[in-house]
């Protein structure tokens, strides 16, 4: 089962890497770690909230927060 849970946080954070990079980021807030989501949950909306992708970001910044809460 982890496996499955893993192959899934992958995908989401390809995915969400990919649609960070399309949108007005701070460079070092890239790489996906607990604190850039954490900093992304709260700030990712300031510069990017009319971006068309903004709401798939957000569910995905959310999906692993919560994926990263869930394995401590």
């Amino acid at each position: 089962m982890s496996n499955v849970f893993n192959n899934t946080r992958d995908q989401a954070e390809v995915q969400l890497g990919m649609l960070l990079e399309q949108m007005d980021v701070p460079a070092r807030r890239l790489p996906v770690s607990r604190s850039n989501l954490r900093w992304l949950n709260r700030n990712l909306a300031i510069q990017n909230s009319d971006h068309p992708l903004f709401s798939e970001a957000q569910s995905l910044v959310i999906q692993l927060l919560r994926g990263a809460e869930k394995s401590q």
